[in-house]
This record gives structure tokens, sequence and C-alpha cells, in this order.
């Protein structure tokens, strides 16, 4: 996994060479304004021009910041415009893009968890309250499918997921690998 600071210095490297601000002359001076750990994707970093008033109408400056996320695998960088500061469901679709692959299904370890200490219709009821779009027969297909340490199938998967962004999210590769 990409550090904090390996992920960083791969931002800023990306951010002062000319070709990332086709706007400006040069590459202006910018200032890291937050950075979070995305579970199974890597890095989420905003990023601002610290040469500009940032009381300053946006419009009237034209393009001053924005965010990339900093591959947590290989360190590349990718613009994701469904990006929020809380997962709204991008990251599903940031690992499937981006590494061919869905993240891992939380709810399933703690499905797997209660089964265990407090039995079957435990597991179920906590199942069907976390993703109340299961009905019961898919519920206990769930549980069965988890039991023994599985995943679940994609088709039982996706009805424990939050619904779908309303448009896909547009995930661009900026730049990389950088490992």
């Amino acid at each position: 996994m990409i550090s904090r600071d390996r992920a960083l210095e791969i931002l800023r490297a990306h951010l002062a060479k000319k070709e990332s601000w086709p706007h400006s002359e040069t590459a202006p001076p910018f200032h890291i304004q937050r950075v979070k750990k995305i579970p199974h994707a890597g890095w989420l970093i905003h990023y601002d021009r610290s040469d500009l008033d940032p009381h300053a109408e946006p419009h009237a400056v034209g393009w001053n910041g924005g965010h990339l996320v900093v591959d947590g695998v290989d360190g590349s960088l990718h613009y994701v415009n469904a990006v929020w500061w809380t997962d709204e469901g991008w990251t599903d679709e940031y690992l499937m893009h981006v590494h061919g692959h869905r993240s891992p299904d939380r709810l399933a370890a703690a499905v797997r968890a209660l089964d265990a200490a407090e039995g079957a219709v435990a597991a179920l009821a906590h199942l069907r309250r976390v993703a109340p779009r299961l009905l019961l027969h898919q519920a206990r297909a769930y549980l069965t499918a988890v039991r023994d340490g599985s995943e679940p199938p994609d088709e039982l998967y996706e009805l424990t997921r939050p619904l779908p962004l309303p448009t896909p999210a547009h995930i661009e590769t900026v730049a990389g690998p950088a490992v």
C-alpha cells in the first residue's frame, strides 16, 4: 500500500509539471487542503492554488484546484468526478474500473460473526436491516454463501450495496503508475 507521504510526493511531483496546468504559462504554487485514506482505493487529496485570492469568485479566477485519487497499489493518479468526502458509492466503481474487481464485502464479515456468536436468526435480522433490498430467500442464500468464509455471489452482493450513483462516475487516469 502506498503510504500517505508517498501519495503526497506523487501528487506534488505531478502538480509541479507545467503539463498539469494547461491554462497557465507555468505551474502555479499550490497547497494541499485535505488528505483522506479511502479503504481499498488509496488516497483522496484535495488541493488549491495558493496564488489566488481565496475569497474571489471561482468563475473570475478560472480553475483553481481540485482533487485526485492516488491509487494505493501503484501510485497512479485518477480524477473521479463523483468524489465527495464520504463514500457515495464511487469507490466500488473506481475499483472495478481501475483494478477490475469489486471492494471486499464488509457486511459478509459482520454477518459471519453474528451467525457464529448469536445464530442464523440474529445474522439474518442484521442482514435484512442493513440491506433492506434483500428478500428473505436472498438473505438466506447470502448467509449460506458467507458462512464458510466465501464472498457472496455478485447478484446478492449488489443488493447489499448502496444504490448506484444517478450518473456513473467519470474516472479518468491522469498519470501513472508511479511505482
